[in-house]
């Protein structure tokens, strides 16, 4: 069995790849979803490329937002304290000088480096064309530098034989649980500096409008309390955080635990509190799905089985859904035990 770590191309993100058997298991996380592709020999092809790395020029271009928006935020607060439009004018006026010049030093870096890149050796690269009957075709690509691990090396040969089997009748299994939690804090933060940000810049256009349409500035005519209006991202974004905390206490406690130990990747615990959930809570729908995935990615279909009975007499099409996943895992398992 093979398992190794793989950085996409595009956005530097970090992939788990995973050999076992003849079935190649990709698995991608993130802070509120987990999905898991079970792919068949044969039920991709494998392409290498060579390609030049600009991810740079997205970290940057990444900087230069965080930083706009960051200066979007101080003056926002700055306006927040003021108390006439005169305030409110010359404020925006100052930041907008300030945003350009913090910007366009930034702007012309991203130019020199996309300059370098442009002309840069290429660096090989692994590209997968998974073919998904529901989802389309799904490509991946990720970097196969010359200094790579010895993991990845031989991971990528494992791939390139499996890739030339015959094509088989086994269709990809795809596992995956999504529940929006309580995001963290952070998460608020980042979407109210983004608000703060889009605001200014969109009551900046206005102002520029409403100027030529009426040679009038708009400043001029708002009245004392308008710098209040920035007070509207952050109070928007402390609501929805507080709307996804109430959803979660809505859930019962068992199932509140399991979500938890599931994305720290203990399965067996978190196993354990959903069927105590599913035993107190019978209707609750988020638990019977969650436990099904479970026991299919610890290939207890017998119990998945027994989870698809109870959730069918509250939903028939999503038991049916369920019970068809279960299957075509079950034809995996096969070529999960051949060397």
């Amino acid at each position: 069995m093979l398992r190794t770590f793989v950085e996409l191309c595009h956005t530097r993100q970090k992939m788990e790849l995973e050999l076992r058997g003849k079935v190649l298991i990709v698995q991608e996380r993130a802070w509120a979803q987990s999905t898991t592709l079970y792919v068949p020999p044969g039920g991709f092809d494998l392409k290498r490329k060579h390609r030049r790395d600009r991810s740079v020029l997205y970290v940057a271009g990444a900087r230069i937002f965080g930083l706009a928006a960051a200066e979007a935020v101080l003056y926002a607060c700055w306006l927040t304290l003021s108390l006439t439009t005169g305030d409110i004018f010359h404020t925006l006026e100052a930041s907008t000088v300030a945003l350009f010049m913090v910007g366009l030093p930034i702007f012309s870096l991203c130019l020199f480096i996309y300059a370098l890149t442009k002309f840069s050796r290429p660096i090989p690269s692994v590209r997968l064309d998974i073919r998904n009957e529901e989802a389309g075709l799904i490509q991946l690509e990720f970097w196969h530098r010359k200094d790579a691990s010895p993991d990845v090396t031989a991971m990528v040969q494992s791939l390139e034989a499996l890739a030339s089997d015959e094509h088989t009748d086994a269709r990809i299994a795809q596992l995956g649980f999504f529940w929006q939690t309580m995001p963290p804090l952070r998460h608020g933060f980042y979407q109210a500096i983004s608000w703060s940000f889009a605001l200014v810049i969109a009551l900046q256009l206005v102002r520029f409008l409403w100027r030529i349409l009426t040679d009038v500035d708009l400043y001029t005519q708002l009245p004392d309390g308008f710098h209040y209006i920035f007070v509207l991202p952050w109070a928007l974004a402390l609501i929805i955080y507080g709307y996804h905390r109430f959803l979660m206490r809505q859930q019962p406690e068992e199932f509140r635990q399991a979500i938890r130990l599931m994305f720290k990747e203990k399965y067996d615990e978190s196993a354990e509190m959903l069927t105590r959930c599913m035993e107190e809570h019978p209707d609750h729908l988020a638990t019977l799905g969650l436990l099904i995935q479970l026991y299919v990615r610890q290939f207890n279909f017998e119990g998945a089985f027994q989870v698809c009975n109870t959730l069918e007499r509250s939903a028939p099409e999503a038991a049916q859904d369920a019970q068809e996943n279960i299957w075509i895992m079950k034809r995996l398992q096969a070529y999960m035990d051949e060397e």
